[in-house]
C-alpha cells in the first residue's frame, strides 16, 4: 500500500492451518502493528469466512468448510468449528 509519495506500508493478513496473523510493516522492515495468537486466529478466519462471498472458488475448493441450511434465504459455513458465519441471501427493497 502506498500511502504517500514517500511511504509504503506491508500488511500481512492470514489464516493458514489454524493459525491467524496481522501484521503491519512501514517500509516492509519496521513493525508497526502485529497481532497473532487465539484472539487473531478466531479473528482471522471469521473474516474469511464472512469474505466467502467475494470469492466463490474459494467456497468449492475448500474441503475444511461445513455447510448447514438456517433457513429458505441463510445458510451457516463453518471451519474446524472454530468460527462460524451466517449468510444471508440478498434480496431487493
Amino acid at each position: 500500500m502506498q500511502a504517500a509519495p514517500i511511504a509504503s506500508a506491508r500488511i500481512l493478513d492470514c489464516y493458514v492451518d489454524g493459525e491467524g496473523l496481522l501484521e503491519a510493516r512501514l517500509f516492509g522492515s519496521l513493525r508497526l502493528a502485529c497481532a497473532a495468537g487465539p484472539v487473531a486466529g478466531k479473528g482471522e478466519l471469521m473474516r474469511y469466512l464472512a469474505e466467502l462471498g467475494w470469492a466463490p472458488h474459494a467456497m468449492l475448493h475448500n474441503p475444511q468448510l461445513s455447510w448447514r441450511e438456517i433457513d429458505a434465504t441463510t445458510i451457516e459455513v463453518s471451519a474446524n468449528s472454530a468460527a462460524c458465519v451466517d449468510l444471508d441471501q440478498c434480496r431487493p427493497c
